[in-house]
């Protein structure tokens, strides 16, 4: 009996006790409810929504590089990267989402992303494009970003060079 319980003590000791614990706030500190948190790290693929609070967490982790990539409605895409140690229950500093209008994703014919593409948004009254109102230029996931639009029709104009 007493091996036993030597032997879970043991058991219990070596337990991954690393983790990362976060927030999501918008750009005034506001916490973000319900966005999506993905962990990344080689072969490894995790996600999670956060809390009312904009609290997120893993546990249960290896050390190593990790990539933690947010995504939320209304808001561009964030990616962040870190370094876990062995036995580190990291608190990351709260990641800030910036508000997004509009979001465009920039496709090739094959549905592979484009980044690089310069998205050039004008203004449209009717039938007439207006002047240029905005210009993004996708990034690596071909996602281009346009933020606090004033309401109205808009024209979409992609340019790739090369």
């Amino acid at each position: 009996m007493a091996l036993a319980a030597t032997g879970y003590l043991a058991a219990a000791q070596v337990e991954n006790k690393t983790a990362i614990i976060g927030v999501i706030q918008d750009d005034r500190g506001t916490p973000l409810a319900n966005a999506k948190v993905t962990l990344n790290s080689g072969d490894v693929s995790a996600s999670t929504t956060t809390q009312a609070d904009g609290k997120f967490e893993f546990h249960n982790l290896k050390s190593g590089q990790y990539r933690i990539t947010v995504e939320a409605a209304r808001f561009r895409k964030e990616a962040v990267n870190i370094t876990l140690r062995p036995d580190e229950i990291l608190a990351s500093p709260p990641i800030k989402l910036t508000p997004s209008s509009l979001h465009v994703a920039v496709l090739d014919a094959g549905s592979q992303a484009l980044p690089g593409v310069t998205v050039s948004l004008y203004a449209k009254e009717r039938a007439t494009v207006g002047a240029l109102a905005a210009r993004s230029i996708s990034d690596q996931y071909g996602d281009a970003f346009f933020g606090r639009l004033a309401p109205g029709s808009s024209q979409l104009i992609g340019t790739l060079r090369g």
